[in-house]
């Protein structure tokens, strides 16, 4: 709803056209995790050991958050590694627990469960501050990469254009209801989101400024659309 704007070539649907916005559910920094038997501990250590195997390692893409915080990681710090696509986030997430992958920047719902069991290493988030489910881990800009911006995707709630705007309240005010409840927020804090409702026009007007930021992000990413 943002990102592809700037990422593929002749989409087929228009974001701010072809929907009725109806809520924000959250706003999710990404986190940088690598294969569990790769002698890498932290963010500079991935960069020394990409650096030292130019183009060697390899990388999972499974949508256009993934792709575009891999692009800024490399633009800012200069190591090359391969692009490998996969059609979603949970497939390319397997295909690195199960050694096929060195690293992925991915959504924390996607890695949380690998993470749990020891099967890939988590080294840093994507946000501006450290992540609630991820205390520990330091954004990518105390873990040394200089001038890493903050990327977070985010997940929301359209219809298809034209739904009456009475059915678009209705389901605006249950679903904002259900999320900000004590068990909507605890279920979203387990699996790693951070919750994040609107109006629907406060979700129209956060879709336009993402359409702006993720602009920028591909920019600086070196990133043309495909």
């Amino acid at each position: 709803m943002a990102a592809n704007v700037h990422l593929v070539k002749n989409l087929a649907y228009d974001p701010l056209r072809d929907f009725e916005p109806i809520t924000l559910l959250t706003g999710n920094p990404l986190v940088l995790v690598v294969r569990s038997d790769l002698p890498i501990k932290s963010v500079g250590e991935l960069i020394a050991y990409a650096k030292a195997r130019p183009g060697k390692m390899n990388y999972g893409v499974g949508n256009s958050g993934n792709k575009v915080a891999v692009g800024l990681l490399q633009s800012l710090t200069g190591i090359s590694a391969t692009e490998i696509p996969y059609k979603g986030a949970s497939q390319a997430m397997l295909e690195l627990v199960g050694g096929r992958l060195d690293f992925i920047i991915s959504d924390p719902l996607v890695a949380d469960q690998f993470i749990k069991q020891g099967a890939i290493r988590p080294l840093a988030v994507t946000a501006a501050v450290p992540l609630p489910s991820m205390r520990s881990l330091p954004t990518m800009a105390e873990a040394g990469v200089a001038g890493y911006t903050e990327i977070t995707t985010f997940l929301a709630l359209y219809a298809p254009r034209g739904t009456p705007k009475a059915i678009i309240h209705v389901l605006n005010d249950a679903f904002v209801k259900a999320i900000n409840s004590k068990a909507g927020q605890d279920q979203y804090e387990r699996m790693g989101l951070v919750t994040k409702t609107s109006t629907p026009q406060g979700l129209a007007t956060f879709n336009k400024e993402q359409i702006a930021v993720w602009e920028h992000l591909a920019k600086v990413s070196g990133l043309q659309p495909e």
